[in-house]
């Protein structure tokens, strides 16, 4: 029903998405099966930008190099801070 809704990893479940997947369950069991396995894989099931992430990898993680030998907890503590 929402092309434009694929490949979302997470989110709120629509529910009319799932009431009517719910309705195939109730009255044909293997379309209703189907229907869901197809919705979840896909990610069509999920409202659009809902995503439940809240951290973005590429904004808030660093790399950070030292040497492990040659560092006291205090120089990785300045490391860390900074």
């Amino acid at each position: 029903m929402y092309p434009e809704r694929k490949w979302q990893k997470s989110g709120k479940i629509d529910a009319g998405v799932a009431v009517l997947d719910g309705i195939g369950l109730l009255f044909f069991l293997i379309a209703g099966i189907i229907a869901y396995a197809v919705d979840f894989n896909n990610g069509t099931i999920y409202l659009p930008g809902t995503s439940r992430s809240s951290l973005d990898i590429k904004k808030n993680i660093r790399e950070v190099k030292f040497d492990p030998k040659n560092s006291s907890m205090a120089s990785i503590e300045q490391i860390v801070k900074k």
